[in-house]
């Protein structure tokens, strides 16, 4: 990570907007961070550490804290870093949670925290803000922790080293050391495998241990207690099967003939039963002759009266026509009645219209003559409008004065005000020292205790997160402890359970699998039911799953412990630097700070504004003399107008004269202009209307008396053909030996009727011919036969079938044993080959595992075995510079030896003393000793990650104070090491007070602090 741009607004002691551009270092790779304590140095640290994790360099301060206090209520908190990583280039941008003033109305409200991550690879417009990458606080963290592949906690320890925390990594134990690697140079995957070997192992034995199980249970089931006895038993369930087959095929023959008894004395009871059956129907269909012959006789007249249908249709057409034309003549009849009428009438409203011509002449005249005061009207509208105009400029002049005058008091009004503001503006600044030395006491007073306060806060969440942990631990192992008794209580239920499924399958008169004895006289049974294979096999997967719940548990108890153990010394360390919390408390003394504030900021505010308000009056003064002399030139504008107003109002009086009241507006007279128009349309109209309608009518009416002409000639017509088709009908109902029209009608069928009664003619014909038949043959097939006794032949197959099937009951029974026997002996076999090459398996795996998981002499895990040889090159690395800074006294080592056999090693450190040729913990360096030993692990950190060439890049370092417990050799082989990493393209910032360093290096950020807050700038 690189820094491109930093952009803080109202952040610390910055109360407007604030830009870092690193870029203007150029090829520069080392600056120092200078200035006055409390102007503002580190929280360029705290920016950079809160825009990328949303906490502060240190971990101590409380993001909310960090709005400044010198800032106004309406600039907002942010923070915006460009930074760049390999090749791509992102921009991050975060606000904590703070007040603002409401935007409508007065008071505040709480703004969320919020946070949003872009990618601006490729771009050149710093307007432009790139794709997003995330928009909400905690995924903007998490996507940054991918980013850069350091939580917050490692960032501070690698990357950046905060002031009074610098040894932390260098102290760290091995477990939180190995963390830290394990990011850098991305060994994760050597851990998946440590994990992998271990499951693989964990697993085989789970296999061995349900091998051994199946093997057991299989032979309890088989009552056996070895492979041998199993086979024996097979032996003799062998020989009895042979015995019991020869029965079975006896019975069989025996069952055979008495079936085919059976089978011939039906057969002879069904023929007899036919010959009966077969009489009973031709004699019933004798009894139906008589009804058939009726049918017949009733078809033969349907069939008749069905060849006159014709002449009966075409009567009845005929007699339609002529009732059609009867109605045709009735109505023509109306009709001609009606158009008469209306053709009277259509005479005389036209006779009435020609009366009327008066009124027409008159409509024209009135036209004419409004059509000619057009002109008239226009003139006295343009009088009218010019007359309108001269009002409304005399109204708006008189309210112009009016305004004018209005402003003129008001500025009066101001400039009395201004006076004395400018009077009590001068009595305030006055006492701006004095506030400034009250703020900085109470400033200085807030800070000696809020970073006190911040500590024991986390301690307290600590302390309480410890406690959830060791009771989710507790919870999780009283769980297991359960899941493990239920599973035990399982397995033995269902060994127990076997005697009772054994028990299940025995029959009366078969030989028990287990003892051989045909007698069963007790049994095994079972109370309940038996847990299921299914319901074993998910008790033992339940009880794997909170095996590796109580682990994590554990785990995170065990971190939580560490964690309060660090928070716990670092309040220690904080209540030292604080000393006596003042008397008035926390809370009192932050009111105290913001009251000394508020009061400072009015005194600063209001020296700032004695020139700005001596100005403000002299311009009051001269707005004053402005507004009399328009004043004046609006009156003057006034009487002009008035005047010219009177001349047009004579005019307008002339010319309204010569125009009648009602038509002198224009709207006016043309509204009765149409209406003369539209009256002597209506007139002529109405006239032609009535002409017309005369026309029509005495049309229709030679239309109807024609249609009335035609209507009888076509009636006459109609008439004489209906009475043809009558006297035909009557001649051939005659012909077919109807006496009637009635008779004739009787004897009508529908087509349907008549096709059902012929198909039940020939049917019965059919039926009749077939009984005969079937009669004849069953008299022949019963010559000479006896009635069979069915019931006693019938009982002998019934007994011989009984045999049957309990011989085969029992060969089944004693075949199913047999083949059980034969599975149980085949899964035997094929256990013992699985079982042998399980433990085979296990015997390599389980040792891996055992060697990979750190169960070996040194207490290495495999992953932790990587990782001491990476960290052994970091501190090759590491060593190279600590010798040339501790002027070849010190060299750091990773320890070989294991102290406690319980806790993870491999990765602590420690330092070799070339003055004593002792090795000893790395914690009993002095400050100075521990400053030099942290940065060299920095810097060997940085060199070796970048030349493993990982997915890390450490391209940048902070160094936050630490200088100054340095003596001054060991200050200028410090300052030449850094010196020397400009080499590597590498930046480095460093925050300090030593004054030989800001001699030393020639760019440096130099923060100054002022009473408005501080402010920033490169110098190079």
């Amino acid at each position: 990570m690189r820094p491109l741009k930093l952009t803080l607004s109202a952040f610390g002691p910055y109360a407007s907007e604030q830009v870092f551009d690193f870029r203007v270092l150029g090829d520069r790779s080392f600056f120092l961070i200078h200035g006055p304590t409390g102007s503002g140095k580190s929280t360029l640290l705290d920016a950079v550490c809160f825009a990328l994790y949303g906490e502060t360099s240190g971990g101590e301060r409380d993001v909310r804290h960090l709005r400044s206090d010198y800032a106004r209520a309406s600039t907002p908190t942010r923070v915006t870093f460009d930074f760049s990583l390999g090749e791509a280039v992102y921009r991050i941008t975060r606000s904590p949670e703070q007040e603002r003033p409401r935007a409508r109305g007065e008071g505040t409200v709480v703004q969320r925290p919020a946070a949003v991550l872009h990618d601006r690879t490729g771009l050149v417009d710093e307007s432009r803000e790139g794709a997003l990458l995330a928009g909400q606080w905690t995924r903007v963290t998490d996507r940054m922790e991918q980013l850069l592949g350091f939580k917050s906690s490692q960032f501070r320890q690698v990357v950046m080293l905060p002031q009074g925390q610098f040894r932390k990594f260098l102290t760290a134990d091995s477990r939180e050391r190995q963390a830290i690697l394990e990011v850098l140079f991305q060994t994760e995957i050597y851990r998946r495998i440590e994990e992998a070997v271990k499951e693989a192992a964990r697993e085989i034995q789970h296999a061995l241990e349900d091998l051994g199980k199946r093997r057991r249970l299989i032979l309890e089931q088989a009552a056996v207690e070895s492979e041998r006895q199993l086979a024996e038993a097979m032996e003799g369930f062998a020989a009895r099967l042979e015995a019991l087959g020869g029965q079975v095929e006896a019975l069989k023959k025996s069952e055979a003939l008495a079936n085919e008894a059976v089978n011939k004395g039906r057969e002879i009871r069904r023929i007899l039963d036919e010959a009966a059956r077969a009489q009973a129907e031709f004699a019933a269909l004798e009894k139906r002759k008589p009804e058939i012959e009726d049918r017949r006789v009733k078809l033969d007249r349907a069939r008749k009266a069905a060849g006159l249908r014709g002449v009966e249709a075409n009567l009845a057409a005929r007699e339609k026509e002529f009732g059609d034309a009867s109605v045709r003549v009735r109505t023509a009849e109306i009709e001609i009645e009606k158009a008469r009428a209306a053709r009277q009438a259509a005479e005389a409203a036209l006779a009435g219209e020609r009366e009327r011509e008066g009124e027409r002449e008159a409509a024209r005249r009135d036209v004419v003559q409004l059509t000619a005061m057009i002109d008239q009207v226009r003139e006295l509208e343009a009088a009218r409008s010019d007359l309108g105009g001269m009002k409304a400029r005399v109204e708006r002049v008189e309210r112009l004065r009016g305004l004018r005058a209005a402003a003129l008091e008001r500025c009066r009004i101001e400039m009395a005000e201004a006076g004395a503001a400018l009077e009590e503006t001068e009595a305030q600044a006055v006492h701006a020292e004095r506030y400034r030395l009250e703020v900085r006491q109470a400033a200085a007073s807030y800070r000696a205790t809020i970073r006190l306060k911040t500590s024991e806060k986390h301690l307290a969440l600590a302390l309480a997160h410890r406690k959830k942990t060791e009771a989710a631990a507790g919870t999780a192992l009283a769980v297991l402890t359960d899941a493990r008794t239920a599973l035990d209580g399982m397995e033995r239920e269902w060994l127990e359970g076997q005697a009772a499924i054994l028990a299940g399958r025995l029959a009366d008169g078969l030989p028990c699998p287990v003892c051989g004895a045909t007698d069963h006289p007790s049994p095994a049974r079972h109370g309940g039911e038996l847990p299921t294979e299914a319901a074993h096999k998910k008790a033992r997967t339940h009880a794997r799953e909170l095996e590796s719940r109580y682990e994590k548990a554990r785990l995170e108890s065990e971190r939580a412990n560490l964690e309060v153990a660090a928070l716990q010394s670092a309040a220690a360390n904080l209540r030292a630097e604080a000393g006596e919390v003042p008397a008035e408390g926390f809370r009192d003394l932050k009111t105290r700070l913001r009251d000394a504030w508020a009061r400072f900021r009015t005194a600063v505010a209001a020296r700032a504004q004695v020139t700005d308000r001596a100005v403000a009056l002299k311009a009051v003064e001269e707005r004053t003399a402005g507004n009399e002399k328009r004043l004046r030139r609006l009156e003057n504008g006034l009487r002009a107008a008035v005047r010219r107003m009177d001349g047009q109002a004579a005019v307008m009086a002339e010319r309204e004269g010569k125009v009648p009241d009602r038509l002198r507006d224009l709207k006016a007279l043309e509204r009765a202009i149409s209406t003369a128009q539209k009256r002597l349309r209506s007139l002529l109209d109405a006239q032609e209307a009535a002409r017309a309608r005369q026309e029509a009518a005495a049309a229709r009416a030679a239309a109807c008396e024609e249609t009335l002409r035609n209507a009888v000639e076509a009636l006459e017509s109609a008439k004489e053909r209906a009475g043809s088709c009558r006297e035909e009908l009557r001649l051939r109902l005659a012909e077919e030996g109807f006496s009637s029209v009635e008779d004739y009608r009787a004897a009508k069928l529908d087509r349907k009727d008549v096709d059902r009664m012929e198909r039940e003619i020939a049917d019965f014909h059919g039926r009749h011919r077939a009984a005969r038949e079937r009669l004849d043959r069953a008299v022949a097939a019963a010559q000479g036969l006896e009635t069979p006794v069915l019931e006693e032949l019938e009982r002998k197959a019934r007994e011989a079938s009984e045999a049957l099937r309990s011989a085969i009951a029992r060969h089944g029974a004693l075949r199913a044993q047999s083949d059980q026997l034969a599975r149980w002996n085949a899964d035997l076999h094929k256990l013992a080959g699985e079982m042998e090459a399980a433990q085979n398996r296990y015997g390599i795996v389980g040792r891996i595992s055992e060697v990979a998981n750190g169960k070996n002499a040194p207490g290495l895990t495999f992953q932790r075995f990587v990782l001491a040889a990476l960290l052994d090159d970091v501190l090759d690395a590491a060593s190279r510079r600590l010798r040339r800074m501790s002027r070849g006294r010190f060299d750091l080592q990773r320890s070989r030896e294991r102290g406690d056999q319980r806790a993870a090693a491999g990765l602590d450190l420690a330092v070799y003393d070339t003055y004593t040729g002792t090795t000893r913990p790395v914690n009993t360096l002095s400050g100075g000793e521990s400053f030099l030993s942290s940065l060299a692990m920095a810097l060997g950190l940085a060199d070796v990650v970048r030349a493993y060439a990982g997915g890390i890049r450490l391209e940048t370092i902070f160094v936050d104070e630490g200088f100054g417990s340095l003596d001054q050799e060991s200050l200028d082989l410090a300052f030449q090491t850094l010196v020397d990493l400009q080499e590597g393209n590498r930046l480095v910032g460093i925050i300090s007070h030593v004054p030989e360093l800001r001699e030393r290096v020639d760019a440096r950020l130099e923060v100054i602090p002022g009473i408005r807050g501080s402010d920033a700038r490169f110098v190079l």
